[in-house]
């Protein structure tokens, strides 16, 4: 009777989840539409708005936050109301930021208009420079700031930008996202497409970009450090940088004001790439520790309800001894 229970569970779960994926869709592809038609600062505005009711009403996602806060800063001694501060301000910069994505879903809006919220001059003419020895260049970058504005900023600029995405579990949601960072000048290659074409277009002479600040498990990774906690991060930007023999750099853009961005690009990250595996962990070590800097200077634009520790080192052993975490007879 269990059995027979589950099995007509399933059906129903499913359609379930479809029903609800189609009603959030729906959503999204309204307030969009709504967004896009207001004027700019009132389209913030409402963004941020929307990101104060996500703050009031995602209960999980915000305690969430507030706990990842309180690991990386109460050591410091940042006051309880001071970490709600930058929580709360960390959903109202998603809000405006998703606000900034719905003005660009325009059928009009064009590379003008990307630049026209982003200052890129000295990132850009640095990528340039890297670009111009030949072996293209590999980007790592962060859920930092408006990270979609951040790619269509390097493509409006006029790099050759790939960016590294992966498959949204909802394909409607997958067709919104990747047509608007296509309609944007951005080339995507999925993570579950063969490797051959990063390297294609690093031989090419493009800059391709990785998100790679997150906790996924199903990716190959090393542990870190970040922020004093063993942090899981994937290898995918420093393996591949190392196997092209190019330059890898921290890429991002951080809220100057409340409409306007700049694009950041560090200086090449320099790590010991002698052996191959010893060359991953440092050269993952390295950006994390850039990154981590970052975050500490604007840490309301960084999004702390990431389960960025999700993977204990017991659930990765053999990552865990890759990393220098655990004895080799672990």
């Amino acid at each position: 009777m269990i059995e027979v229970r589950r099995r007509r569970r399933g059906p129903l779960r499913r359609a379930w989840k479809t029903l609800i994926r189609n009603a959030g869709y729906g959503l999204a592809v309204t307030a969009r539409a709504g967004l896009a038609g207001l004027p700019p600062g009132a389209r913030l505005s409402a963004g941020e708005l929307l990101g104060s009711a996500a703050w009031t009403l995602a209960r999980r996602e915000r305690r969430r936050a507030l706990q990842h806060l309180a690991w990386a800063f109460a050591p410091e001694g940042r006051t309880p109301a001071q970490l709600r501060r930058i929580g709360r301000e960390c959903f109202r910069n998603l809000g405006r930021s998703f606000a900034e994505l719905c003005g660009l879903s325009r059928g009009s809006a064009g590379p003008g208009e990307v630049l026209a919220l982003v200052e890129t001059g000295e990132a850009v003419e640095r990528c340039r420079r890297l670009l111009s020895a030949g072996r293209g260049l590999v980007a790592v970058t962060a859920h930092l700031d408006n990270w979609e504005l951040c790619g269509a900023a390097v493509a409006a600029a006029g790099l050759p930008l790939v960016a590294v995405a992966r498959r949204l579990y909802f394909e409607k949601y997958d067709r919104l996202v990747s047509g608007l960072r296509r309609r944007l000048g951005i080339e995507l290659v999925y993570q579950d497409e063969s490797p051959r074409r990063l390297l294609r277009a690093l031989k090419d002479g493009k800059l391709v970009a990785l998100l790679a600040d997150q906790d996924v498990p199903r990716l190959d990774g090393v542990f870190v450090p970040f922020f004093g906690r063993p942090a899981y991060t994937p290898s995918g930007p420093a393996a591949l940088a190392a196997a092209a023999g190019t330059e890898l750099v921290l890429g991002y853009t951080v809220r100057e004001s409340r409409g306007r961005h700049r694009l950041m690009v560090s200086e090449p990250i320099g790590f010991d790439r002698a052996e191959r595996r010893a060359a991953v962990l440092a050269g993952t070590r390295a950006w994390c520790a850039l990154l981590e800097q970052v975050i500490r200077t604007h840490p309301e634009q960084w999004v702390w309800m990431h389960r960025r520790w999700r993977t204990a080192l017991a659930d990765r052993p053999e990552a865990a001894w890759r990393s220098g975490y655990l004895p080799a007879e672990a």
